[in-house]
């Protein structure tokens, strides 16, 4: 292709771009495609073009888009942490500027900041316009050559007799940020603590002429910069950056694997650095379909109406904890009732099983294999008889796909939009209404959405940050809450930070009270109702509870034979009886929505729950029992009131017997896992008939509750032969997937 020579004076940006910097270029081969990238520096002073040009250039993503309008399969970046940038990046890169550390023997140094040129339109993830070749530029004297994309971005490099100069590797990137944005993939903090330390310091720009996107952080640093280094003059420091580009990407229809290669290039780049959270690697897999179901529930939640569907909240769900634990996962802020590991044990779980955990209700986990891939295929329907392929279509072109071979970390990108779809239509949709929709979850979502209209915002920081933190902002709560239990911080207690975490400490305890009380139906924080509210609902926030309300809807969707066009029916089935149950009482005239309590016998009003292991998340196990036992109770009740639909009548008609089984078992487990518990209580130093006399009194005890909260007598439960269950403190043999054989 012919290309007009350009004469460009240095320090000219080219006619089609607006920004431009040098460097020193590379090229990175393999057989997955090349990198062009760009190695230069930014100095902290900023005192050139150049400097300022890259200031403004390598801002986190937070700065330049609204994050929440973002798809979380769009998310880049892991969650900046201030509290790390402003206690530990920043006294680096300035030790030795104060009068106490002047003496420092210490050297410094950074590795450089690693970013990726992707495309960007009116801050949503876009495509580039393709790409042409460019030669005979002329800049600084010399000629240069390399790729462009439209008027989006221009890689160059200097040439010799028509080549790149091997010898003197000046290289040139020019781009229009309106269009193209330079992502941080490596380095952001790093970033963060140069930006920070300019705005507060320089005379030359202050985080007032940010934006208000940027400004809003000017809270976590502008007071303490100012504080301790504000007689300081700014460190004659350069920080190395190095700017990447994937020429093989940025053809039109490229744009979203050019993004997914950028969040892969994240991810492997992170794995030998400190690793990302674990709410963040699921937020950034493209390799794990358990992580990537996992989120697809995430932008499910955020579009309910357009799918019209009755969903939690999204400020419900905590997907911003730099603390997730993956082995017991729970929401840290009191206004979550759950959060993205939760959802991806659910996933897990729900999906991969493995298939004896799914089909037998008496299989208890002893150790997580991460399920089977045929479980997986089963429950997507992937396997039709004794079909060998899945047949699906991609940009209208129709694939197969060999269903042996799918696993959660092997399958081909083209059918990851099928996968997901059907994920979402089969199960995810369901168990997201269930999350939502059955009590007690059901009377958190409505406290949050009252909760969150009625907090009106004062015109001012403190304010702002605290609602962000509990409702809105990724990583805000989680950053001020090391800020304040950070004691070397405590001299700043008028910052706006500090002021905003009372707000949120203030508000967190309204949110509970208010919540707690409205479930009790009384605000007498002493009564046995507001002892039983308390216990429901911090059960309900723990990953048991919610991993078996889904896995008691699938156990029963197996019993009742339940197709894929009728689940979404037997899903609002599934949480009408549970609510129906919920708001009735039992015999004693105790409210049932209070069933998930401890059944304490010092109170006149308590639960029904008799287990005392802790609720870790294999003893979901014990609740979906309980569960199905609900839903039976409720089924029969409702079909003696008349008020069960044709269709359900029609179902529990054919499946009654089923039905009863299940429950039955469901019962004998119950009973048996409860007496197993108490004896395990003795450590194994009583005598047999101590031990009798103490079976024999949690069956009276069992006997009394279930007459109570059922109406049904268990006592021929209590000579029939014992109902074997495998579980964490058996020695039974098992196979490979942690099941006895």
């Amino acid at each position: 292709m012919e290309h007009k020579s350009n004469e460009f004076a240095f320090g000219t940006p080219t006619a089609h771009f607006e920004s431009f910097i040098y460097g020193s270029w590379g090229r990175f081969s393999s057989a997955n495609g090349e990198v062009l990238y760009l190695s230069t520096q930014v100095n902290l002073r900023g005192d050139s073009d150049h400097d300022r040009r890259l200031m403004d250039a390598v801002a986190p993503v937070r700065e330049s888009l609204d994050v929440r309008e973002l798809e979380f399969s769009e998310l880049l970046q892991r969650d900046l942490d201030d509290y790390r940038v402003l206690t530990g990046l920043i006294p680096y890169l300035m030790e030795g500027s104060t009068s106490e550390d002047k003496d420092s023997p210490n050297t410094r140094f950074f590795p450089p900041i690693l970013a990726i040129v992707l495309p960007f339109e009116n801050g949503k993830p876009a495509e580039f316009t393709g790409s042409v070749n460019v030669d005979n530029l002329e800049f600084l004297g010399n000629r240069f050559s390399g790729i462009r994309s439209g008027s989006d971005f221009q890689f160059t490099m200097m040439t010799s007799e028509g080549k790149p100069r091997r010898d003197l590797r000046v290289g040139r990137l020019d781009w229009n940020s309106a269009k193209t944005r330079l992502v941080i993939i490596d380095g952001q903090h790093r970033a963060m603590a140069l930006l920070a330390l300019y705005r507060s310091l320089s005379k030359k720009n202050t985080w007032s002429s940010v934006g208000a996107s940027a400004a809003r952080y000017k809270h976590f640093y502008d007071e303490m910069i100012k504080s301790r280094y504000g007689s300081s003059e700014l460190p004659n420091i350069e920080l190395p950056i190095t700017i990447c580009v994937l020429p093989d990407l940025l053809g039109a229809e490229q744009g979203e694997k050019l993004h997914k290669s950028a969040r892969r290039l994240f991810v492997d780049v992170n794995k030998e650095a400190k690793p990302p959270n674990e709410s963040r690697l699921v937020l950034l897999s493209e390799t794990n379909l358990k992580d990537i179901f996992a989120r697809t529930l995430l932008d499910e939640v955020r579009t309910p109406a357009e799918k019209g569907m009755s969903y939690m909240p999204l400020s419900a769900i905590e997907y911003d904890s730099p603390n997730a634990n993956a082995n017991n996962p729970q929401a840290q802020k009191a206004t979550c009732i759950t959060d993205v590991s939760i959802l991806q044990l659910i996933v897990t779980r729900l999906i991969w099983g493995p298939e004896v955990l799914l089909d037998d209700i008496s299989k208890i986990p002893q150790r997580d294999k991460g399920g089977a891939a045929s479980c997986m295929r089963r429950q997507l329907d992937l396997a039709f008889e004794d079909d060998k392929e899945f047949k699906y279509s991609h940009n209208g072109e129709q694939l197969t796909l060999e269903i042996s071979k799918l696993t959660h970390s092997r399958f081909p990108a083209t059918a990851l939009e099928t996968l997901t779809e059907r994920f979402i239509k089969l199960w995810g949709s369901h168990l997201l209404y269930i999350l939502a929709n059955a009590e007690p979850f059901k009377s958190f979502s409505e406290e949050l959405i009252v909760f969150d209209k009625s907090w009106e915002v004062l015109p001012d920081a403190p304010s702002e940050l605290a609602k962000e933190a509990l409702l809105d902002g990724v990583g805000t709560y989680f950053t001020l809450k090391k800020l304040m239990t950070d004691e070397q911080l405590s001299d700043f207690s008028g910052t706006d930070w500090t002021i905003a975490w009372k707000i949120v400490q203030a508000r967190e305890k309204e949110f509970r009270s208010k919540l707690r009380s409205n479930y009790a139906m009384t605000s007498d924080e002493d009564s046995d109702d507001y002892w039983c509210s308390t216990r429901v609902l911090d059960r309900a926030r723990t990953n048991a509870l919610q991993i078996a309300y889904v896995m008691a809807f699938d156990s029963l969707n197996k019993c009742f034979n339940i197709g894929e066009s009728d689940r979404g029916t037997f899903a609002t089935t599934y949480v009408e009886a549970i609510n129906n149950y919920m708001h009735s009482f039992n015999s004693s005239g105790t409210p049932r929505r209070f069933f998930w309590a401890d059944a304490e016998t010092s109170r006149t009003r308590s639960g029904f729950i008799a287990l005392t292991q802790k609720t870790q998340k294999d003893s979901w196990v014990y609740f979906r029992w309980l569960l199905i036992q609900i839903f039976a109770f409720q089924m029969r009740a409702n079909r003696s009131s008349g008020s069960l639909p044709e269709t359900v009548l029609r179902w529990f008609d054919t499946h009654e017997t089923g039905l009863e089984e299940l429950a039955g078992k469901a019962r004998q487990l119950y009973v048996n896992q409860v007496v197993k518990e108490r004896l395990k209580a003795l450590h194994g130093k009583s005598t047999p008939e101590e031990e009798a006399k103490l079976t024999n009194s949690v069956h009276d005890d069992l006997g009394k509750l279930y007459l109570d909260w059922f109406e049904m007598d268990i006592t021929a439960i209590f000579t029939s032969p014992t109902l074997s269950t495998f579980g964490e403190d058996d020695d039974t043999e098992t196979n490979d997937d942690g099941f006895e054989d």
